[in-house]
């Protein structure tokens, strides 16, 4: 949890290697997939910030993962935000199956 939170405040503003933060920070909390106790509010404050910060960045893969992880791991108040979060965002992987200029060949 605190090599999660670290990780985000580290690179918060730097856009260079933001698929390797996000994938670093998205399985060390899939990790938690495995654990049984009922996590800290701390634990899905971060998962908030996480994906208010990465969700553009994620495969549809890693978004499907995480709504799996929220049915395990889920807070009253914070959980609902993180949904929110993922239900109204786009994909990496979406994004990158549109062919390029498609927009000039709709004309």
């Amino acid at each position: 949890m605190w090599g999660m939170w670290l990780t985000m405040q580290a690179h918060q503003d730097n856009d260079d290697n933001v698929y390797c933060y996000e994938n670093a920070v998205f399985y060390c909390s899939y990790r938690f997939m495995k654990d049984d106790r009922n996590l800290p509010v701390l634990w899905h404050q971060c998962l908030l910030v996480f994906v208010q910060r990465y969700k553009e960045d994620m495969s549809s893969e890693q978004k499907e993962s995480l709504f799996e992880l929220m049915r395990k791991h889920s807070h009253d108040k914070i959980t609902p935000d993180i949904r929110r979060e993922l239900s109204h965002s786009k994909c990496r992987d979406v994004e990158l199956a549109e062919p390029p200029n498609s927009h000039l060949m709709m004309q």
